[in-house]
């Protein structure tokens, strides 16, 4: 018996004649062993009758429908990412969507993830919708935006984005009126004072020649 064959039985308490089996079966699946050996541990962990399920994924090995752990792609593990899904969530996900060519599988992610964004538990609303998914059919139409859902508080984001812009931009609006209202001021100041030295040269050139036609002016100069 393979040593991880082994473990994994043991882990489980499956019988001796279904460890035989699967080691059987596992000897023509050298190619997807690694894989087919943890798609196996995910599948019984979550079982309540693991022997059952044993048998049950056993003559999915011998049909050829059975599909091993697959790598996450890149789609799904953004999601998972972004959403924080629970890894039942993606196991889920990931086994339903695996069989699915590359365009089709991509636009089912599509599909999800409007409802994904609006919801304010995403791993809950995927197991919700893994009947439609595994069915093929159409998700529907979202709702609106939950509170605490990605796509509420990325409006709240924004939001707040938007109103700290127009504070700058308010900020920076005053800043320009105060800097004209000083230049103004300052043109102001420097024409009254070219005035007023006009004016007063003016006035003293007149002074003087007053003066000089002032018969009084010559006459005290005489004297």
């Amino acid at each position: 018996i393979d040593p991880d064959i082994q473990e994994m039985c043991d882990h489980f308490d499956i019988e001796d004649r279904h460890v035989k089996r699967l080691n059987e079966i596992m000897k023509k699946r050298q190619d997807t062993f690694e894989e087919d050996i943890l798609k196996l541990w995910e599948k019984l962990r979550d079982a309540r009758e693991p022997a059952g399920l044993l048998v049950t994924k056993m003559r999915e090995m011998e049909e050829g429908t059975f599909i091993g752990k697959k790598k996450t792609d890149k789609y799904l593990a953004e999601m998972v990412r972004k959403y924080e899904l629970d890894g039942m969530a993606e196991m889920r996900l990931s086994d339903i969507l695996a069989p699915y060519d590359e365009e089709r599988r991509t636009a089912r992610y599509q599909e999800l993830e409007r409802h994904l964004e609006v919801s304010n538990k995403p791993s809950a609303m995927v197991m919700i919708l893994l009947k439609k998914l595994s069915d093929g059919q159409p998700l529907g139409r979202a709702g609106p935006p939950a509170p605490g859902s990605y796509l509420d508080r990325k409006m709240k984001e924004q939001k707040e984005k938007d109103r700290e812009r127009r504070d700058k931009d308010r900020d920076r609006g005053g800043d320009r009126r105060r800097e004209d209202d000083r230049g103004d001021r300052g043109r102001s100041d420097r024409g009254r004072d070219g005035r007023d030295g006009r004016d007063g040269g003016g006035r003293g050139r007149y002074s003087e020649r007053e003066r000089e036609r002032d018969p009084r002016s010559r006459s005290r100069g005489r004297r």
